[in-house]
């Protein structure tokens, strides 16, 4: 069982963890972090962000200049080039939450989208999944 894996840890556990893996991002990035902070408000979330050595030097910029302070964020940015597989499971090992989610770049989330999802997974312990519809928008 997951759910007791996480009992004897020392540190704070949230809720969820938001994986996000950042190559040539910038032009969607800044609007994508305030949407999660937006649409975390209600949830003890933390998003991982994991640059993956990415060319467009903006991407790490937009971190350190707007974001460095905020407590919800945590920012790695690695030294080689990784895909954006390896970027999520970099961004598990360094999570602390009971549920994960990974959170592209260039998507938006509705307002209460992960809260929604993690109640789901709270009130039915025989759900292993909880995920959501999709719309293009352009």
């Amino acid at each position: 069982n997951s759910r007791g894996l996480f009992i004897y840890m020392d540190t704070i556990m949230h809720k969820l963890a938001l994986l996000v893996s950042i190559y040539n991002s910038s032009q969607w990035i800044e609007q994508r972090l305030k949407n999660l902070i937006e649409s975390t408000q209600n949830i003890d979330a933390e998003i991982i962000c994991v640059n993956a050595n990415s060319e467009d030097k903006l991407d790490h910029d937009i971190f350190i200049n707007q974001y460095s302070d905020n407590p919800k964020i945590k920012y790695y940015k690695l030294s080689e080039r990784i895909g954006i597989y390896d970027a999520w499971n970099f961004a598990i090992r360094e999570s602390n939450s009971e549920y994960l989610s990974n959170a592209n770049t260039d998507d938006i989330s509705g307002r209460d989208l992960y809260s929604k999802l993690t109640n789901i997974l709270d009130n039915d312990k025989s759900a292993g999944v909880s995920y959501c519809s999709w719309y293009t928008i352009s």
